[in-house]
């Protein structure tokens, strides 16, 4: 999640990205002492450490400035909510029109964030069509309690507490939905699943990045009362995953060095995803490929709980949709913790490759056709996409 405007962000250091090259680069590549090495060289899709700096920066932040960092550019302004709302609205209506609009209109939001788009698609759904609004049973799916106890709080929610219901679960397990959605959403989730991955061809060859997390040598830990505490006791606790790593000061979060380096891939095609990343990138000679591990294998989960013919998975994110990066970079970070562009490019042939024939389609933020002021709203210069899988028919 690093898609708030920098202004309005709460203080949360950026952990040190050290940019992939063939050979090791380091401010630390003189330092032997193994107390202050945290994971040796894994694959980045394999590394513990880059999945804990994400739980930790939510971990921190869920329950301070919650609005601001759970905000996304899909909710910040009521265009582009409105116009879902009008979009759903028009596949109601299709659907009564056909009298196969069912009782109850299953939605499910995975990653949920502030709550914020939620309760002004609800509103607009309300002043739209309020016959479609009463069937409507909106679940608010997230993998932290605190999140959901905070939308359910909530004084926007008020007034729509009887058409929601909030489910805990995590994205990366098996989804625990009993019922088959007309629409199931995700704002800006993608990218934070785990998995993350970046694959480097060169010819014929594919490399894989590999990480290194240390902490700085030099670094001062302090707890949030200002106690100063050893940095091989900090070491100790962030191995660990330690609960004591709560009183600490958050900006420990910018003492973890993260280094990348290539190790060349023996055999791409036993390689997740391998088989796709090859025939897809077959024409290119040089490329860098996000490889969104998590995000492709939820999304093919995912769209096995759409209703037949009609259901719909809706999904916004930042990312790349070519077979270049377009002077892009793959790796970004927001408050210390690393993520990734999403491949929409990769992500789009994976949905084409499955076994039922889903309607797929992407569309960057300059192709969609937004009411006057949504770029005010999405102020950033990173390619911001929208994806739309629609179910086939039931066979």
């Amino acid at each position: 999640m690093y898609k708030i405007i920098a202004q309005n962000l709460p203080k949360f250091p950026s952990a040190v990205m050290i940019q992939p090259s063939s050979e090791t680069t380091s401010n630390l590549s003189s330092i032997d002492d193994s107390t202050f090495l945290l994971e040796s060289f894994v694959p980045q899709k394999d590394s513990i450490m880059l999945g804990r700096l994400n739980e930790w920066f939510y971990r921190f932040y869920a329950t301070k400035a919650f609005d601001q960092v759970f905000d996304t550019s899909a909710s910040r302004g009521a265009p582009i909510v409105r116009l879902e709302a009008e979009r759903f609205v028009r596949q109601l209506e299709q659907m009564d029109q056909h009298h196969k609009l069912p009782n109850e209109i299953i939605v499910y939001e995975i990653g949920c964030g502030n709550g914020r788009f939620a309760s002004d698609y609800l509103a607009s759904i309300e002043e739209l069509r309020p016959d479609f609004y009463k069937k409507i049973r909106y679940s608010f799916c997230d993998f932290s309690l605190t999140i959901l106890e905070e939308i359910k709080q909530s004084e926007r929610m008020r007034t729509h507490l009887n058409n929601v219901e909030f489910i805990h679960m995590d994205a990366t397990k098996p989804l625990p939905f009993k019922k088959q959605a007309l629409l199931i959403r995700c704002n800006e989730l993608l990218d934070d699943l785990d998995q993350m991955q970046i694959i480097y061809k060169q010819g014929k060859d594919f490399y894989q990045a590999m990480v290194e997390t240390r902490i700085n040598p030099k670094a001062h830990f302090v707890t949030k009362n200002g106690e100063a505490l050893p940095t091989k006791l900090v070491s100790s606790w962030l191995k660990t995953n330690s609960t004591q790593l709560s009183e600490l000061d958050p900006s420990f979060v910018e003492q973890i060095n993260i280094k990348l380096q290539r190790i060349k891939i023996a055999n791409i095609n036993n390689y997740p995803y391998g088989k796709l990343i090859q025939a897809s990138y077959a024409n290119i000679a040089n490329a860098e490929i996000p490889l969104n591990i998590g995000a492709f294998d939820f999304t093919a989960r995912v769209v096995q709980h759409l209703v037949p013919d009609y259901g719909q998975l809706v999904i916004y994110d930042y990312g790349i949709y070519s077979d270049s990066l377009e002077d892009e970079n793959s790796i970004r970070t927001y408050g210390g913790q690393p993520t990734l562009n999403v491949n929409f490019f990769l992500l789009e042939k994976l949905i084409a490759n499955l076994q039922k024939e889903y309607f797929c389609e992407v569309k960057k933020k300059s192709d969609i056709p937004l009411p006057n002021g949504l770029e005010n709203v999405l102020t950033t210069n990173r390619s911001f996409y929208r994806l739309q899988v629609i179910a086939p028919p039931q066979l």
